[in-house]
């Protein structure tokens, strides 16, 4: 090689970004150009000396690239275009590294490995690989997620399958307390339907009544707890805090009864007999948490409040709803009230205040209003209920006047309002009624009929009105 060319070739070798290692078929290393010596981690006068002995005496181990030059020199027919990982001092870097043969004329001399530094394009490779399978995952937790939701949502409401899945300590045993407005459903007299009625079309009428419950609480961002027969558990301002807890659950209990028409008319439809609906609600402090064992948890609320909503909805007839006065307190001078009563409560040493709810700003209760017609004199006999017992007493009463649903009775001892009592009217009909004590004022209480053939109209005989 001519002395010009010799010197234009060291200059391009000098300015090159890539390493240049030249290794004769002896194995001595006869050139190194700056960008080699930086990139392999040595120094210029390594030029002379044996390839083998500068790399395995060195206290870097890099045995994948010394046994890729070395195949080169000993093999002598093959190339070799790879990606290694090259150990320098304390950082691992990432190197395309090639060997071709220097010649000299058609005599192979040497091995030419020219060395690429693609640490940083390794990396961002890897970070976009990284990138897509983080995408992927989500993707999949997305779908993962959605897939829970949609099949535990029909078991548990939306913000109870959020709560377990996003929160730390979603599936902890244990409970916190919280300041929530309760609301408890139950369609009256439904035992008695349930006796009368044919296993799948019962649960046909029942579901169909779900259904069309459901969403209502939902859209009023009430948390459904659960189903117990044919009641209704909810909660609002639970797991997540509302401040207008007790509108939504006053608003989404008239919506709810308001619905009841297009239930019945559903069911009248089908030959199933009307439902009527009691609601009660109470605002207070509750335990709510997971409760259960490591085998089967349930989320729920516990306390004295709950228990008193409870109540407060068996005290409700068809059509009815109840709040307590910490309700109706919050609510101020937006609802609509058609009346109190003052009960005492299983558990409770003295009287509360109940309200009966007929509307909420420009959401009204639809019903209609029940004519009571004056009667003749005519007696009937009451029997008390006692939790799921009928006394044995009988005590005699005088029918004042009737309506579909209720009636007035009028005697010297009277049961309390919310008492539950078997009504009899032996010299008019035959079948057991049982209604529910809604009103008392002086010596007559008002009964609103509740299990049994609740159309008292037959009552209203030709021979006893006015």
């Amino acid at each position: 090689m001519e002395a010009g060319n010799t010197f234009i070739y060291q200059n391009i070798l000098t300015d090159m970004s890539e390493g240049v290692l030249v290794v004769n078929l002896k194995g001595k290393i006869t050139m190194l150009n700056p960008a080699a010596s930086e990139l392999l981690g040595l120094s210029p006068d390594v030029v002379g000396k044996s390839f083998v002995s500068v790399f395995f005496e060195s206290n870097i181990s890099n045995d994948e690239f010394t046994q890729m030059i070395v195949d080169a020199i000993y093999e002598k027919d093959v190339k070799h275009n790879v990606v290694l990982t090259y150990n320098l001092e304390e950082e691992k870097k990432q190197y395309f590294v090639s060997t071709s043969f220097l010649k000299d004329g058609e005599s192979k001399i040497g091995i030419v490995t020219v060395i690429k530094d693609i640490t940083e394009m390794m990396e961002l490779r890897d970070a976009v690989k990284t990138m897509e399978q983080i995408r992927s995952l989500n993707e999949q937790l997305k779908k993962r997620n959605q897939f829970i939701k949609k099949t535990f949502g029909r078991y548990l409401s939306d913000e109870i399958v959020e709560e377990i899945l996003e929160s730390e300590d979603g599936l902890k045993m244990g409970g916190q307390k919280k300041n929530v407005t309760i609301l408890f459903t139950d369609l009256r007299g439904f035992t008695n339907i349930s006796e009368q009625m044919e296993a799948t079309a019962l649960l046909t009428m029942l579901n169909h009544y779900l259904e069309c419950m459901i969403p209502i609480i939902t859209e009023h961002h009430g948390t459904i707890l659960e189903f117990i027969g044919d009641a209704i558990v909810v909660v609002f301002g639970a797991p997540k805090p509302r401040r207008d807890m007790e509108k939504m659950a006053v608003v989404c209990a008239l919506h709810m009864q308001n619905e009841m028409k297009q239930v019945n008319a559903w069911n009248e439809e089908r030959g199933y007999p009307p439902l009527q609906m009691g609601i009660g609600i109470h605002t207070g402090e509750a335990i709510l948490g997971n409760i259960g064992s490591s085998l089967k948890t349930k989320y729920d609320m516990i306390g004295k409040n709950v228990n008193l909503a409870s109540r407060i909805e068996s005290c409700t007839v068809g059509h009815q709803i109840l709040i307590s006065k910490t309700t109706c307190e919050a609510l101020k001078d937006q609802i609509q009230i058609r009346g109190s009563q003052s009960v005492t409560l299983k558990g409770l040493q003295k009287p509360i205040e109940l309200y009966d709810v007929c509307g909420f700003g420009t959401v009204r209760l639809e019903c209609e209003t029940e004519q009571m017609i004056p009667v003749k004199p005519v007696m009937a006999y009451l029997q008390s209920i006692e939790g799921k017992t009928i006394s044995d007493t009988l005590s005699e009463v005088c029918v004042c006047a009737v309506s579909a649903h209720e009636m007035i009775v009028e005697a010297d001892r009277l049961p309390s309002v919310g008492k539950n009592v078997v009504v009899h009217l032996p010299e008019h009909d035959k079948e057991q009624r049982i209604a529910k004590v809604i009103e008392k004022s002086g010596g007559k209480i008002r009964l609103h009929f509740t299990v049994g053939n609740l159309e008292c109209a037959e009552f209203v005989a030709a021979d006893i009105i006015e």
